[in-house]
């Protein structure tokens, strides 16, 4: 046999491993959305499904999108909602061959796919409907056609136009991206694209493909700008060391222990600059990078805004593999098996009959909205919560007729507290201490303050139900415990 057949063969071997493996885990994650009940912030996008628009306060529209095809097509259960963000989770890893193969190599592009399919958050977190899923395949799409487009040009350039648009319509790091790719083109050679046809094409498509979201953000007073810009710290503020740990905590607990090869990936990448490609990871991974850590030392960056860079850095690892495991083995896959084992672990919890207790973890938001519903019939109220979670829960599992509202995110935007001036109000406090005093608060918005009753969640919370009558019509300067 000669050398150029065996390495063919290995070559087959290597992409039959890839093909059967994300297949596998693309079943692995369809099981988990089919044990888990729908959780908090999946009810909250599947209420944007029933109000489709270009824009809401949190996100762009791309997860109520998906959620409102999935549903139409298959009902709202469960599966029918996360089944589309599950598929094109689950594609990700491809792309990510795609990209490594055609930056460096095609064993590099397969490393790098089959260590994304251990990764705990690749594993467990792209079972879910939320925008990450669609993010994560459309970034390693402009991954790899952003550097086609580079390298090639024409029409390159309108299959990246249109995958950064994607990643923007499906949430605002993708922002990064668009830094990113500019950084690059405007460091290298690239501004002979330029005189490409292709480029402008590009250009144009993605700007149109963005533009309706821009529209609606600026008819809406740039609420998400705002947002960003305001937003309270995601923990209780504390040092900037302590919150600095918990970031690098939730790296860890979402990456494993790879998290420090792929950071070491991104670190080679910036001292490789000189070098097309390496300049090219580095530019799609830095800026994120630093936005993240940046914020985190206030508390102001959840674990997860950070992973698009470590698509990245899964690039760079998988082409760093060979070296670093022949110079560090006991490091490299002990990083490896330690985060396969983590990732075999939480999978087998949740799947296994011994594992988690999902009723218990998830809570019954099934009896607690039933419980909220039959109480709004008898008292002829409409329903006002404190979280846009719990407002979500109660509409998916109860349906109720009566308005179901709380001044919070994109509730504001379909029912105005005007329209309910003079009602009778049943107030749902699932936040309980966190929550401050709701009789106090509700007193300022409504009369005649009662606690009606309380309805277990999980075995370690409750949910509060007060009534009240004659509301105001406005929550004013004194809202209810939960707004911002």
């Amino acid at each position: 046999m000669s050398r150029g057949t065996a390495a063919a063969g290995r070559a087959r071997n290597g992409m039959a491993l890839l093909a059967i493996a994300a297949a596998g885990a693309a079943l692995l994650r369809i099981a988990i959305a089919a044990r888990i009940p729908l959780v908090e912030d999946e009810a909250y996008y599947w209420v944007w499904a029933r109000h489709l628009a270009w824009g809401y306060p949190d996100h762009p529209p791309m997860i109520a999108a998906l959620i409102a095809l999935g549903t139409r097509l298959l009902g709202d259960g469960v599966i029918a909602i996360r089944i589309l963000p599950v598929l094109l989770g689950s594609a990700t890893p491809l792309l990510l061959y795609l990209a490594g193969r055609d930056l460096f190599n095609p064993p590099a592009g397969r490393r790098a796919a089959l260590l994304f399919l251990v990764i705990p958050i690749s594993a467990l977190g792209l079972a879910f409907a939320f925008p990450d899923a669609p993010l994560g395949l459309f970034w390693a799409l402009s991954l790899w056609s952003g550097w086609r487009a580079l390298r090639a040009g024409g029409w390159w350039w309108v299959v990246a136009g249109i995958a950064v648009a994607m990643a923007r319509l499906s949430k605002f790091t993708a922002v990064f991206l668009v830094a990113g790719l500019a950084v690059m083109w405007a460091t290298g050679p690239w501004r002979r694209s330029l005189r490409d046809p292709g480029w402008y094409a590009g250009l144009a498509i993605g700007l149109f493909l963005i533009l309706p979201t821009l529209w609606w953000n600026a008819s809406h007073g740039w609420w998400v700008v705002r947002m960003v810009w305001e937003r309270p710290p995601w923990i209780v503020p504390r040092s900037v060391p302590e919150n600095l740990l918990y970031f690098l905590g939730g790296q860890l607990l979402y990456h494993g222990p790879l998290a420090l090869l792929l950071v070491g990936g991104m670190v080679v990448a910036l001292r490789r600059v000189r070098d097309p490609a390496w300049r090219y990871l580095a530019c799609m991974s830095a800026p994120i990078m630093a936005a993240t850590f940046a914020l985190a030392l206030g508390a102001q960056a959840k674990p997860h805004w950070s992973s698009p860079a470590y698509l990245t850095g899964l690039i760079a690892l998988g082409t760093l593999w060979p070296d670093w495991r022949r110079r560090r083995p006991a490091l490299v896959s002990a990083a490896a098996a330690l985060t396969a084992l983590i990732t075999v672990a939480a999978t087998g919890a949740v799947l296994l009959p011994v594992g988690v207790a999902v009723e218990d973890t998830f809570g019954r938001w099934d009896r607690v909205a039933e419980a909220v519903y039959r109480e709004a019939a008898a008292r002829e109220a409409f329903i006002l919560t404190s979280s846009y979670q719990s407002a979500s829960e109660i509409i998916y599992h109860a349906r109720p007729p009566m308005p179901v509202t709380t001044p919070i995110a994109a509730f504001l935007l379909w029912q105005s507290p005007g329209d309910l001036a003079g009602r009778n109000v049943l107030y749902v406090d699932d936040r309980g201490d966190r929550g401050g005093n709701p009789v106090q608060s509700l007193a300022n918005v409504c009369r005649n303050v009662q606690l009606v009753r309380a309805v277990p969640l999980t075995p370690q919370q409750v949910v509060t139900l007060y009534g009240c009558s004659d509301f105001r019509g406005s929550f004013g300067d004194s809202p209810v415990p939960g707004s911002p």
